[in-house]
């Protein structure tokens, strides 16, 4: 008889309440004493007693009458009318769990309609969307609806015209908050980037600032916008030039030679830029989009990215020094070309199915775009007693002994970079403080690697070392003032960094906290420069001074990362096959994906 009625009316009946109760669900119906098994359109119920084992006994009855089931347990189980008494004061109160096995007890809906809003499934559906980095057209999928409707009986899916637009919805509302949010901030930090795709460019900026209570870093995703028209992002979200204090960028010429024309800070850093680089065009901005006050755009304060830099010293420069010598040059080509042969195999599915075997873990491929890949990769490749069997398993050629010793020799000059690399890569965690001190520690660790007996690797070595050397001069001199202030008003630094040969500095360094101080108009607080034996951020609360001056100075990233991170999302969002992707609306997506 329960098979000729709809599934629907069996949920309705399930979820009805019984108004005898005032307005609480009925408790004999919900499938421990009884289970609904029909319903018939007059509202009549049969239900099937739980209790009876020997044979299968159906009770009719409705949920404003259930005086007929209450009887048959009276009659039939005495025993457990006392138990039906305890558990409807329990399920009436909201303390009694209900089991998941039946269709009463799975539900989350009332008669007056879903316990959960319509609003609300729409807000997880839109999340579920952008967060997961989904086509828009999946809402309208069957089985997309089949999915909600079948978790949610009742509920409504969103076609995706309204998606769209409440991902417009959401994107201003979290534009206006984060809006709110920076006019409350003094101090912000700026990452920008260049994204290209085969048909088209993106420019991409992110913005960082130290919690003033907290000094926990926090950041957001300004713009991801299609190239030529980036600029208006600080337009946008009222971001001037006072507000922050430094752009980080790559290394790269374009963004090297905008910040000289147009930035009144022209950092010392000056890196050789190939001539044909030099060469560039300016991207015209319209005037029409600018406010019409006559004046000249003025960027930000400019900074390199420190990672970016010292993946130069690691690549470009050990390369060079590598060409440089024919006998390490041809050491190096055999010895690369067998890892290259090795990490192309271990992208065939055949060829990993047989490493899976070998070993456990997946061998790690170079990119062009992670800059600390190459020694990721060789340090990986490093399974010395492992590589014969791996290479004989591939058919590939075997390792030579001397390029075995190459590979941990090379391996061990690119550590020190390599593992400064990922340390100041860190988004949350990592302040401009901590530059300083990495790299004196670079310094220090590749000179003691001078003292080693390097057979293969010494060029590469002293190359490394002189490229670390210059392009890292002016912060090795102490002559780059801003990150010296981030990084003694750091507790866990101070002047604890400062190696012997500049222990003089410290006078200069004692009247250049108080040269700042005075700029930013804080010398009116009377407090000990120098906390004694305190290391944790937490206790700058008890030095407003330098507290102060710690926000200033180290909101600074010493990365670009943070934008790398921002274009890895778009090139999960931006396909081929998305032809209804706007740059409008990759932006959006790319925004609210990273906020």
């Amino acid at each position: 008889m329960s098979e000729d009625h709809n599934p629907s009316e069996l949920w309705q009946a399930a979820t009805a309440t019984d108004e005898g109760t005032t307005g609480i669900k009925c408790a004999i119906l919900d499938g421990t004493f009884f289970k609904i098994v029909s319903q018939i359109p007059s509202g009549k119920i049969e239900a099937e007693c739980q209790l009876c084992t020997t044979k299968k006994v159906i009770i009719c009855g409705s949920h404003q009458a259930t005086s007929n089931f209450k009887t048959h347990l009276r009659r039939k189980n005495p025993a457990k009318l006392r138990e039906f008494d305890d558990y409807k004061k329990e399920y009436t109160s909201g303390q009694q769990k209900r089991a998941k096995t039946s269709l009463t007890q799975t539900t989350l809906f009332g008669h007056v309609g879903l316990s959960v809003p319509q609003s609300k499934i729409d807000s997880l559906v839109t999340s579920f969307i952008v967060k997961g980095m989904y086509p828009l057209a999946t809402v309208e999928q069957k089985e997309f609806t089949d999915l909600v409707q079948g978790l949610c009986p009742g509920a409504g899916v969103m076609s995706r015209r309204t998606l769209r637009r409440r991902i417009d919805d959401e994107f201003t509302a979290k534009t206006t908050n984060l809006m709110e949010t920076l006019k409350n901030l003094k101090h912000v930090c700026t990452t920008a980037d260049i994204w290209s795709t085969k048909k088209t460019s993106y420019m991409g900026v992110t913005v960082h600032w130290i919690h003033r209570d907290t000094l926990e870093r926090e950041s957001a995703a300004l713009a991801c916008r299609r190239f030529p028209s980036p600029h208006t992002y600080s337009l946008i979200y009222g971001l001037t030039t006072e507000m922050i204090v430094a752009t980080v960028t790559d290394n790269a010429s374009n963004f090297v030679k905008a910040f000289e024309e147009f930035n009144i800070c022209v950092s010392d850093e000056q890196d050789e830029i190939e001539e044909q680089e030099r060469d560039l065009s300016y991207v015209i901005i319209d005037p029409e989009e600018e406010e019409m006050s006559g004046c000249s755009i003025i960027l930000p304060p400019h900074i390199r990215c420190a990672t970016h830099t010292l993946s130069l010293v690691s690549t470009t420069d050990a390369k060079k020094s590598i060409k440089e010598n024919p006998t390490l040059s041809r050491l190096n080509h055999s010895t690369m070309a067998k890892c290259s042969a090795l990490w192309t195999a271990s992208g065939r599915p055949k060829s990993a199915e047989m490493l899976s075997q070998l070993i456990d873990q997946q061998l790690k491929t170079p990119c062009i775009c992670r800059w600390n890949s190459l020694y990721d990769c060789l340090s990986q490749a490093y399974l010395r007693e492992k590589l014969p069997e791996i290479m004989t398993a591939l058919q590939l050629p075997l390792f030579r002994e001397v390029e075995l010793d190459f590979i941990e020799e090379y391996c061990r000059v690119l550590k020190p970079v390599a593992i400064s690399i990922d340390r100041l890569q860190g988004q949350n965690a990592c302040f401009y403080g901590e530059l300083l001190p990495t790299l004196f520690a670079v310094q220090a660790k590749l000179q003691d690697l001078q003292a080693s007996n390097l057979r293969y690797c010494s060029h590469i070595l002293q190359a490394t070392l002189a490229g670390f050397e210059r392009r890292l001069r002016n912060f090795l001199k102490t002559d780059v003032n801003e990150a010296i202030l981030a990084t003694v008003t750091h507790l866990f630094f101070k002047m604890r960094w400062l190696p012997l040969r500049l222990t003089c500095e410290k006078k200069r360094i004692h009247q250049l906290i108080l040269h700042a101080a005075e700029e930013l108009g804080l010398l009116h607080c009377k407090e000990k420069m120098y906390p004694l034996q305190k290391k944790d951020l937490a206790s700058l609360d008890s030095y407003p001074l330098i507290k102060l001056l710690f926000v200033r100075f180290n909101t600074i990233l010493p990365s670009s990362a943070p934008v790398e991170r921002l274009f890895s999302f778009a090139g999960m969002v931006y396909r081929p096959h998305r032809r209804g992707l706007t740059p409008e609306l990759l932006e959006k997506l790319v925004v609210l994906k990273n906020n």
